[in-house]
C-alpha cells in the first residue's frame, strides 16, 4: 500500500477539522440525537470521499469521550449513524445512535459518549447512506483510583493569531 499522505496534506487537514471543531461546539455541532429508530447497516464499501476528514476522539474521561466526524455527502440536513464497541468487528455494541449533521454545522457531528468503562479500548464509526466511515478507536481515561500510565496526543495550529 502507498502512502502518500504528506505532511502538508496533514496539516491542511488539521487546519480544516480544527476549525469546523472549534465553530460548533459540543451541542451545536449536530449534537441532537434521536432514539434508535432502526439498526444502523453498512451496505456500501468505504468511501472517503463521504468523511473526508475522517474520524476524531478527544477529551477522555473515566466514563466518557467525545467522538467527531464531518460528513461530505449531500445538503441539508443529513442523518448520520454512531456506532461504539468493545471489539474492531462491531459484535459488541456498547452504544449505537442516529445523530444530525446540520448545514448550518458544516455537517459536522460531535458527540460525547458516556457510561464507559475506565481504562478500557473501544472502536467506534460513522455511518451515512449506508457508508462506513473508517473504523476509530480510543481508550477511556483511568479512574482517579486507578494508578497507570497514560500518553498523551496533541494537535495544534501555528498561527494563534487567527484561531
Amino acid at each position: 500500500m502507498i502512502n502518500d499522505y504528506s505532511r502538508r496534506k496533514f496539516l491542511k487537514t488539521v487546519v480544516i477539522s480544527a476549525g469546523a471543531v472549534g465553530a460548533g461546539g459540543l451541542s451545536g455541532c449536530g449534537g441532537d440525537s434521536t432514539e434508535i429508530e432502526e439498526l444502523i447497516e453498512i451496505t456500501r464499501s468505504f468511501n472517503p470521499s463521504i468523511f473526508p476528514q475522517s474520524v476524531v476522539s478527544g477529551d477522555p474521561k473515566a466514563s466518557s469521550i467525545i467522538l467527531w466526524t464531518r460528513v461530505a455527502n449531500g445538503s441539508g440536513e443529513q442523518r448520520v449513524g454512531l456506532q461504539v464497541s468493545r471489539d474492531q468487528d462491531f459484535q459488541s455494541l456498547v452504544a449505537e445512535t442516529w445523530l444530525t449533521a446540520k448545514s448550518s454545522s458544516d455537517h459536522c457531528v460531535k458527540v460525547k459518549v458516556t457510561d464507559l468503562n475506565s481504562y478500557t479500548t473501544y472502536y467506534y464509526r460513522f455511518v451515512t447512506d449506508g457508508y462506513s466511515s473508517r473504523t476509530g478507536r480510543f481508550k477511556t481515561a483511568p479512574s482517579a483510583s486507578q494508578n497507570q500510565d497514560i500518553k498523551f496526543g496533541f494537535t495544534s495550529c501555528q498561527d494563534y493569531t487567527n484561531g
